[in-house]
């Protein structure tokens, strides 16, 4: 959707309960962890070599996440990503840890309220003056 998008959240706050449901839904099945996606990796792969092909850089974003919904991801999909941003030769750009009040967070941890939303702006701005 172009032109922006409307973040209701305003008064929110992080909910431990909310995060932990959120790991759960994103990394666990049936008592195990997820496996990683196939069609996932796929596209991906095709989507560097199509870049590297054409000459385009990719850029990945960290985006922000809530110290303990970091915390919580399963090791072996922060080591999934670091092999492929080290297979891939990538380059990231890490607001993960910008934000560190609960109030810049929703429920789940992951997404940014509208004042999460707005420092995380703010930070983006940096790299846009930097060009």
């Amino acid at each position: 959707f172009s032109g922006g998008y409307l973040n209701d959240f305003t008064n929110t706050t992080v909910s431990y309960t909310s995060m932990d449901k959120r790991i759960n839904f994103q990394y666990y099945v049936g008592g195990g962890i997820n496996k990683f996606s196939f069609i996932n990796m796929f596209y991906f792969e095709k989507i560097v070599n199509l870049c590297k092909d054409y000459n385009v850089d990719i850029i990945l974003l960290n985006a922000p996440l809530h110290p303990y919904y970091k915390k919580k991801i399963p090791v072996e999909y922060k080591n999934k990503y670091s092999d492929l941003i080290n297979d891939y030769k990538l380059a990231v750009i890490d607001l993960s840890s910008i934000c560190y009040d609960d109030c810049c967070f929703t429920p789940d941890g992951d997404h940014v309220s509208l004042k999460g939303a707005m420092e995380v702006t703010e930070e983006i701005l940096k790299f846009s003056e930097i060009k």
